[in-house]
């Protein structure tokens, strides 16, 4: 499972369609078709709670599964939040400074120019090594302000307070983008609907219509939830997740460009 969460999010979100829809048609074939056909229709009768109890286990395990993707997304939003706060304190800081300021507001520029160009994208990396430099460059024209002027000084603290929390928001930011949720819950949620989806196969063996009903009707319910899941599980994938046009609207207005 591990090696399919590392795929893109497209592959992510074909394979997670493939699963539901390949064990649907294998139950379908086994069981009204071929060697095993007879001697699975032997098992008819199972009565309709048996699938309605697997069923309910399916929902639960989804439902904690969608509760740790969420923190995630939530997690993703405070630090581009804590980043943009940040950003906009050293450079408002930075600007009071005048003419010795005006260093740190170029570099602070180029480093959300990187970010929002190289990591902040659907296409975009978690981590991008010009963007690293970027924020090295920021801390260099900190520690180059005067030492001998008492409103630097003040000013340096300010600023290297505000880099620190950048570069922890970064790092949390990073580190969300470059790993997944539990590969076990995502096993056992797959598992647990194809076991419904077999609930549902002994619930209907004798009747092969209103089987091809209830696989097609739960295969397509069960693809929308892994997708959904998929989706949120990468946020920084979508800009619909994560506001990236909110806080790139924001530090354009902090940089003047509108």
């Amino acid at each position: 499972m591990e090696t399919i969460l590392n795929l893109s999010l497209f592959a992510l979100v074909a394979w997670l369609c493939f699963i539901p829809v390949l064990s649907a048609v294998v139950l379908y074939g086994i069981t009204q078709h071929g060697p095993l056909a007879a001697p699975l229709q032997q098992f008819r009768d199972v009565v309709a709670p048996y699938f309605v109890s697997v069923g309910i286990l399916f929902a639960v395990f989804a439902a904690f599964l969608g509760n740790d993707i969420w923190q995630r997304v939530q997690e993703s939003n405070h630090s581009l939040e804590k980043e943009v706060a940040n950003v906009q304190s050293i450079v408002q800081i930075a600007r009071a400074l005048d003419e010795t300021g005006a260093p740190i507001v170029s570099a602070a520029r180029q480093y959300v120019d990187a970010t929002l160009d190289l990591e902040l994208t659907k296409d975009g990396q978690a981590r991008s090594t010009v963007a690293d430099e970027a924020l090295e460059l920021v801390a260099r024209e900190i520690l180059s302000l005067p030492p001998d002027d008492a409103r630097s000084g003040v000013a340096e603290g300010a600023m290297l307070a505000a880099y620190e929390r950048i570069w922890e928001a970064r790092t949390s930011r990073r580190h969300i983008a470059d790993t997944h949720s539990d590969p076990l819950k995502w096993s056992a949620v797959l598992l647990l609907g194809i076991l419904t989806q077999v609930a549902l196969t002994l619930c209907h063996i004798d009747k092969p219509k209103p089987l091809a009903a209830a696989l097609s009707v739960f295969s397509l319910a069960f693809i929308a939830t892994m997708v959904a899941l998929a989706v949120h599980e990468r946020p920084l994938a979508d800009p619909d997740i994560v506001s990236l046009d909110h806080m790139e609207r924001i530090l354009n207005n902090t940089f003047g460009l509108l």
